[in-house]
């Protein structure tokens, strides 16, 4: 399943390719993707959510990481795939109420952007230096209402999409304004 996801996703974005040679190894050797103790890497989800008037995106300050960054969380079973914990984590994060998920293609479990990155050792979950590979999906929100209950995420706040901290989502926020418009 996943290696038809990301060879939808690399015929739509073939210059993504590059970028993604562990990601495609490790799916060749068959490694256990949705296991968040594989510390060579694993899949997340995350969720660019644009505010309904479509001028602003959604952020959370991850205090593990220390930085604002989209909503989003490791793919648990017994989900499917990344598709299910995107817009999972992006409510139970922030409580944001979805008006409609955008696809990049015909398969809703196309990512807008698949992002591999180092996550640096996290002393406070005892986590080796390991690579998420994140999967991230765009939504557009009901409304600009948040509530926030979670137990790790403590704020969120709506950006305008030409601010700064935006700017590690601009391929993502580009790629789903793009689709809007189509």
């Amino acid at each position: 399943m996943l290696n038809d996801i990301v060879q939808k996703y690399l015929k739509l974005f073939p210059q993504d390719k590059a970028k993604l040679g562990i990601l495609l190894e490790q799916i060749k050797r068959g490694d256990d993707l949705n296991d968040r103790k594989n510390y060579y890497g694993h899949i997340t989800g995350g969720a660019i959510i644009l505010s309904p008037d479509m001028k602003k995106v959604l952020m959370v300050y991850h205090p593990t990481h220390q930085r604002w960054l989209q909503p989003g969380g490791h793919w648990d079973p017994p989900e499917k795939g990344p598709w299910q914990s995107s817009e999972r984590e992006a409510i139970e994060e922030t409580g944001v109420k979805i008006a409609k998920r955008v696809n990049v293609d015909k398969d809703y479990r196309v990512p807008l952007n698949i992002d591999s990155h180092i996550i640096s050792t996290t002393p406070p979950l005892n986590e080796p230096k390991h690579l998420h590979h994140d999967f991230r999906y765009g939504f557009v929100a009901v409304s600009s209402d948040l509530n926030l209950e979670d137990d790790v995420i403590k704020e969120a706040k709506w950006i305008k999409i030409n601010d700064p901290k935006a700017g590690l989502l601009r391929v993502d926020i580009n790629r789903l304004l793009s689709l809007l418009k189509a």
